[in-house]
């Protein structure tokens, strides 16, 4: 009874918010998360249609535990803009149309990954990263608003940097489904490597937040470590081992330029 009156009281946004982080986190748990679980409901999940398309930039699995953070402080978000202090602040009601897209597209995704859709997956994925950079740079240009940015910015900062190196891993999968030719297929690998660093490098200069560098770092290391089958890719071992010293020199990069913001941020605000 309680909970329906509060939720009743709430404005249209807080709803309309909280609502669709729930439809998204419902898709992503049913078919996403679980191999047993969306076989039964006729998909495969996210690491069974991964593992199925080899690709030279694909991360080793501890890449992906960034999910956990991602969605456990989104979480804590969509709860407190509950709040009647979330509802005074202006920025929100502007967030809301960017966020509820972020979460519609990420809810399309799955069960479009989990049917080997690649190619309208990675429009899909396109679709999450480019409503998530609104989202980020209105939280960074209104951060001053927010009592808690460890569950407001920050997430969406991660979030929005993982999901522009993600769609370019489903692009990279697109063409392994598709057969394309190894040489296509390590261009465009070397190609996506340097935008996971410089798309990246591009929002923390803009915003002062290390938080994109950080996650490219991240997410570049994580390719460097992952074991890759050069014949299978119809690739020669050099080109896979390029590929790689290439991947740990720019999240060495990144992880620099991340340092660095954060000094200056730490000196100058």
């Amino acid at each position: 009874m309680f909970l329906l009156e509060f939720l009743s009281s709430r404005k249209p946004w807080q709803l309309q918010n909280f609502l669709a982080f729930g439809l998204n986190v419902a898709s992503t748990y049913t078919l996403g998360s679980d191999d047993e679980r969306a076989e039964k409901l006729g998909f495969e999940s996210n690491k069974v249609v991964s593992d199925a398309y080899s690709t030279v930039v694909t991360p080793d699995g501890f890449a992906f535990a960034i999910w956990g953070p991602i969605f456990a402080l989104e979480a804590a978000f969509s709860v407190w803009q509950l709040s009647d202090t979330a509802a005074n602040l202006s920025v929100l009601p502007s967030l809301t149309h960017y966020w509820t897209l972020v979460n519609l597209f990420q809810t399309i995704w799955t069960p479009l990954f989990g049917k080997r859709l690649t190619g309208l997956s990675t429009l899909a994925l396109t679709g999450i990263a480019v409503s998530l950079r609104e989202c980020f740079l209105l939280l960074e240009l209104n951060s001053n608003q927010f009592p808690y940015q460890s569950i407001s910015v920050l997430p969406i900062a991660m979030h929005s940097t993982w999901a522009s190196i993600a769609a370019l891993l489903n692009f990279n999968i697109f063409l392994s489904q598709k057969k394309a030719a190894p040489s296509t297929r390590l261009a465009v690998g070397y190609m996506s490597l340097f935008l996971a660093v410089a798309y990246p490098a591009y929002m923390s200069l803009i915003s002062m937040d290390p938080t994109p560098c950080f996650v490219a770092a991240w997410a570049t290391f994580a390719i460097s470590r992952k074991q890759v089958d050069a014949k299978k890719l119809e690739l020669l071992a050099n080109d896979v081992k390029t590929v790689k010293v290439l991947s740990k020199a720019l999240s060495i990069f990144s992880l620099a330029i991340g340092v660095l913001i954060k000094g200056y941020t730490s000196i100058n605000y």
